[in-house]
């Protein structure tokens, strides 16, 4: 319902006052110009003086009750982590969802937005999927003016974790949008948070293979794998964890598809990749084939590291691994970061694995790369996300659904991987791909190409370069 609700008020509020009804959303466009000081301080002090009257009206009819409760044993430092990260993956589908240019510069209407009729739906799956990720930790609340509603009942310990948390996850948010969306960049906002950014580009230009695809592909993939361990370590997930996973994925397509495609997924990029080469293998020369194969290859690792990263994250929150790294404190949660059935043959797990990224990919290649049939729609994300929580409902009880060999390292770090569980997630994986980008070239060979400026995703990955002609330039499928 949290999910749902925050829909809901952003859909009715957005025409009036954007649509933020959180502090920390106020303070992201505070940041990047958008809003300036003093009305984002009204902002803050509607949102919480609000916040205080619902408290109120609650305690009228319910005063021995808390709206915003802390589980008991949790340290603190993973609550902050997950209130953090959960704003962190809010804010950035927040701003991703506002896109106001293009990356030339020139100004794009919002109407003319082929998902911004989607923005409130994205925006309530993500709170969805994080509360439902960290409800055991903080409780999920992601937004400090309902973490004040327990001052109403005289709680005041939990008010620093409800402010800090989600503000440090703002700024960061606003961080990673910058440098993946340079073209928003605006001289506009706070002077240190343009000088810091811009020396950051500086940085990771110099740097040659580090690109706003990649650092998008890695932010991706390791927010992803935190909700995906969480939920699968919850205890109160419950039937909605299919869900709640595929709706965040669908709320990280929407998020990145125009800056690296949206994959956070080997697999997914494979099959895009297969997707192009099947193509125009034939007439395509090859310094096109080896620009494509070497931005696989920097997805494919931009996604193992962001899976590392997120490792490290759950195995600090979690609890200590096998190789007796600390924990933050007492944890609620425990187990293995990724759930595989031991009891399940490696065929059987192979298979199940395989016929879920049928699922995934095909959705993937069908919604996002046939712009006669399906061009600037405006649905593909929620095609995707549906389509991998389908996939983890019909095959999640053989091999754990996964559908993803990023998901496959988490175990390797938390040291509760056997060696034929990821060779398994990894071999079905490559098969799954090959077989998924065939059979789309099988069931849609009209689609030659001709007209892939309408499909979906970066206008990198819809450039096509012929034979190193730089004024032949078709566009091309998805990455």
């Amino acid at each position: 319902m949290y999910g749902l609700t925050y829909a809901l008020v952003t859909y009715m509020t957005r025409n009036y006052s954007g649509g933020h009804v959180n502090p920390a959303i106020s303070l992201c466009f505070m940041i990047t110009g958008a809003l300036k000081f003093v009305p984002f301080l009204l902002y803050v002090a509607c949102q919480v003086g609000g916040a205080a009257l619902a408290a109120f009206v609650f305690s009228v009819n319910h005063a021995d009750a808390d709206v915003v409760k802390t589980p008991v044993g949790a340290h603190f430092w993973s609550n902050f982590s997950v209130e953090m990260l959960g704003t962190l993956s809010l804010v950035l589908v927040v701003l991703n969802s506002r896109i106001s240019r293009n990356r030339d510069g020139s100004e794009t209407p919002a109407y003319e937005n082929y998902q911004a009729s989607f923005f409130g739906f994205i925006i309530g799956s993500t709170a969805f999927a994080w509360t439902i990720a960290a409800g055991e930790f903080s409780g999920g609340v992601f937004n400090p003016a309902i973490g004040t509603m327990s001052v109403v009942f005289g709680k005041k310990e939990d008010l620093l974790l409800y402010w800090f948390g989600p503000l440090v996850g703002a700024v960061v948010g606003v961080f990673v949008f910058i440098l993946t969306n340079p073209h928003e960049l605006s001289g506009t906002g706070v002077w240190l948070i343009n000088q810091s950014v811009q020396h950051t580009r500086t940085a990771i230009t110099e740097a040659r293979y580090v690109s706003n695809a990649m650092l998008n592909e890695f932010v991706g993939t390791m927010l992803f794998s935190v909700v995906f361990s969480l939920i699968v370590a919850s205890k109160t997930a419950g039937s909605l964890s299919a869900f709640a996973i595929g709706m965040f994925f669908a709320a990280m397509v929407y998020s990145g598809a125009h800056i690296s495609g949206g994959h956070y997924n080997p697999a997914v990029s494979f099959a895009v990749f297969l997707r192009a080469w099947i193509w125009r293998g034939d007439t395509v020369g090859g310094m096109f084939l080896g620009s494509r194969a070497k931005q696989l290859l920097f997805n494919i690792v931009a996604q193992l590291a962001g899976a590392f990263a997120a490792a490290g994250i759950c195995i600090l929150l979690v609890g200590e691994s096998d190789f007796g790294f600390p924990a933050f404190g007492k944890s609620p949660l425990g187990g293995k970061l990724v759930e595989a059935r031991s009891s399940v043959t490696f065929g059987n797990a192979f298979l199940s694995e395989f016929l879920g990224l049928q699922v995934l990919c095909g959705a993937f290649l069908h919604t996002t790369s046939c712009p006669r049939k399906s061009g600037n729609n405006g649905y593909y994300g929620f095609a995707i996300g549906l389509s991998l929580a389908l996939a983890i409902y019909a095959f999640g009880n053989v091999g754990g659904g996964v559908f993803n060999p990023a998901l496959a390292m988490l175990q390797t770090v938390s040291g509760a991987a056997a060696p034929m569980e990821v060779f398994c997630y990894w071999s079905s994986g490559a098969v799954g791909a090959v077989v998924a980008a065939f059979t789309f070239w099988l069931l849609v060979s009209d689609e030659d190409g001709e007209d892939f400026s309408e499909a979906i995703g970066s206008d990198e990955e819809k450039g096509l370069l012929f034979n190193g002609d730089r004024d032949r330039q078709k566009s091309g499928c998805c990455r």
